[in-house]
């Protein structure tokens, strides 16, 4: 905790980090569609001539997921990102909307996952740091998955049929 506490506390830490943001802006403007290339190598190397003196230290990654996809992969990858994000977050919605108030309770943990590990990652790498980007995408796989509802659905249909079949006999 001490160490997390240091690191937290250092005055160089901001302007770094700041400096870092401000080389993946400056890289994402000269490579907008492609970004230099998938790789801490390959970031490290090709985003060196666009480096700003508040980075004093070469980096392999931006500190923000957003802006490491976009200076690696272009805004295109990160595009598709945001919407792959987007697109699970509203069918989560829907889900949270036919959900009674036990299956909300579990979705609310994984919503508030899924806000937590996006938000954080504007500081860090979190989204791409494969550890923590697989369990995001299994949450979010979970959450946003059309099998939550699906037995409702079909005890709604059964319910019908069974009302059908009542009023026939």
């Amino acid at each position: 905790i001490a160490l997390q506490l240091q690191h937290a506390t250092n005055p160089i830490e901001i302007p770094l980090r700041l400096g870092a943001w401000q080389t993946a802006i400056q890289v994402i403007q000269a490579f907008p569609l492609t970004g230099v290339g998938l790789g801490y190598q390959a970031y490290i190397l090709r985003a060196e001539p666009y480096r700003v003196p508040t980075q004093f230290v070469p980096l392999a990654h931006p500190h923000n997921s957003y802006l490491e996809l976009g200076a690696m992969g272009g805004l295109l990858l990160l595009c598709v990102f945001m919407a792959l994000l987007f697109f699970a977050l509203r069918q989560t919605w829907r889900h949270w909307l036919l959900l009674d108030t036990r299956g909300r309770s579990l979705l609310a943990g994984g919503i508030g996952a899924i806000i937590a590990l996006s938000i954080n990652s504007l500081s860090v790498n979190v989204w791409t740091l494969p550890p923590l980007a697989a369990m995001g995408w299994l949450i979010l796989g979970v959450i946003s998955s059309p099998l939550l509802t699906a037995r409702r659905k079909d005890q709604g249909s059964a319910l019908t049929c069974q009302l059908t079949k009542e009023e026939e006999a």
